[in-house]
């Protein structure tokens, strides 16, 4: 059976079954007790009465066994059964008058059977005790159709109440797979690569959260397309702008319209250099993804580090007339990196703030304690970046200057790249800044143990 549906509605029906079989079975035995309950309150009250009324005629329980035809008769009893009496009926003395049981005449009533029979009074004398436990036998049972009705009725109302669980299991079965059969055919259409599909939240339990997931899912997978696409054509257009340089260059120099000078041949090196850099971006990237991209983790200095990076870069800002400074807390406890990536991820931001620092600028790299990790960063006193863009600078191939401008920034992957490094060393990364105020990006590293 592959049907939800169909396994629901057997299972609801299984449990009406039984829980209809088991309320008509309590039903009718708690039936069959009342009405017994119900004959011998009767045949207590009957009996009870025609000893009181002997007594009351006679002073006397001498020749009480010549009444018992009167009670047959009072109890409707046919005159040749041969069924005895089930009751004892005693003295005041408790001494056995009529026995019944193991009882003989003369004998005296057991305690516990003294304590469950009834007292026949007469003017508020006790002059008898009637032990009497279960209805008198009758061949008709006292109403032969009574019970018979009663089973009958509860057998009726079981099978109806059987029938409406059915009605309602089909019903509510139906109704808790709508869902799923919802997002089963829209899970075929993102199969199909359909991914608009979306499914109607109909509730807020455990279904309604999985068509909340799946909905997210879908819009995840919708904007990852999206984001592959979009990176797919930047990446060509990325690798197509050196490779057309190249080229044109190349070939100039063939047909004889470029000299073969030491000009020439430096366009045709950087850019080579430059495609080089986004080749190795885009494997580290790649490797990243894969989850193969291999760190070297051991306890740095956090001084070491801050200061070889400031070394790499000493040349550079010397040149720009941009200000390279350090700011590091005393005693900074060490951290557990892999100091070339590390290196490489405060090269990608430093060289980023150095293209967007101008002359007599600053660039500062800081490193402190925060609670229990270190906190790097890199801080400069450049034209900023805009709210719009700031929430999206750490995204591949993304970057502030719409217009592409080759000497205003590289590929569009080294934040990109900081950010899976630092990620991968357990740590955090994020930036602040507002136009004409600068840009600061700040690291979260843990604490080396």
């Amino acid at each position: 059976m592959k049907s939800l549906t169909a396994k629901l509605i057997l299972a609801i029906a299984l449990i009406g079954i039984i829980a209809v079989g088991v309320v008509v079975l309590i039903s009718q035995r708690g039936a069959d007790r009342e009405f017994n309950e119900y004959l011998l309150n009767l045949d207590r009250t009957s009996i009870t009465y025609h000893f009181t009324s002997y007594y009351e005629k006679n002073h006397t329980w001498g020749g009480v066994e010549g009444s018992i035809q009167d009670l047959y008769d009072r109890l409707k009893i046919p005159a040749d059964t041969k069924t005895p009496l089930p009751f004892t009926l005693a003295d005041a003395d408790r001494k056995v008058i009529l026995p019944s049981g193991f009882y003989k005449e003369g004998d005296y009533l057991l305690q516990i059977d003294f304590e469950h029979s009834s007292p026949i009074i007469i003017d508020d004398n006790v002059v008898g005790y009637l032990d009497i436990r279960t209805p008198v036998p009758r061949p008709d049972n006292g109403d032969p159709g009574f019970l018979d009705r009663v089973r009958f009725i509860l057998l009726g109302s079981g099978a109806i109440g059987l029938v409406i669980t059915l009605i309602f299991g089909v019903l509510f079965s139906r109704w808790i797979t709508r869902s799923l059969r919802e997002m089963t055919s829209a899970a075929r259409q993102v199969a199909n690569g359909d991914l608009s599909q979306q499914v109607k939240v109909r509730s807020a339990d455990e279904l309604g959260e999985l068509a909340r997931v799946f909905n997210e899912m879908t819009a995840q997978l919708r904007q990852l397309m999206q984001a592959r696409k979009q990176m797919t054509a930047d990446i060509a257009h990325e690798l197509r702008t050196p490779i057309s340089i190249i080229l044109g260059h190349a070939e100039g120099i063939h047909d004889g319209v470029l000299p073969a000078n030491q000009e020439t041949v430096e366009i045709i090196r950087g850019e080579a250099i430059r495609l080089e850099h986004l080749v190795a971006d885009l494997r580290t990237l790649a490797l990243s993804d894969a989850g193969e991209l291999k760190l070297d983790i051991r306890k740095s200095s956090v001084e070491k580090l801050l200061q070889d990076v400031r070394d790499l870069f000493s040349y550079q800002a010397k040149t720009r007339q941009i200000e390279l400074d350090l700011e590091i807390t005393e005693n900074l406890p060490e951290i557990q990196i892999d100091p070339d990536r590390m290196i490489q991820v405060l090269s990608n931001l430093v060289d980023n703030a150095m293209h967007h620092t101008p002359k007599r600028g600053k660039i500062t790299l800081g490193g402190k304690k925060t609670a229990d990790r270190v906190e790097l960063s890199v801080t400069d006193t450049g034209h900023g970046i805009a709210q719009e863009d700031l929430s999206r600078i750490f995204d591949r191939l993304y970057r502030t200057d719409h217009s592409r401008q080759r000497d205003r920034g590289g590929s569009g992957l080294g934040l990109a790249i900081a950010k899976t490094v630092v990620e991968q060393h357990g740590g955090s990364i994020r930036a602040e800044s507002a136009p004409g105020q600068g840009t600061s990006v700040h690291i979260l590293l843990p604490v080396g143990e």
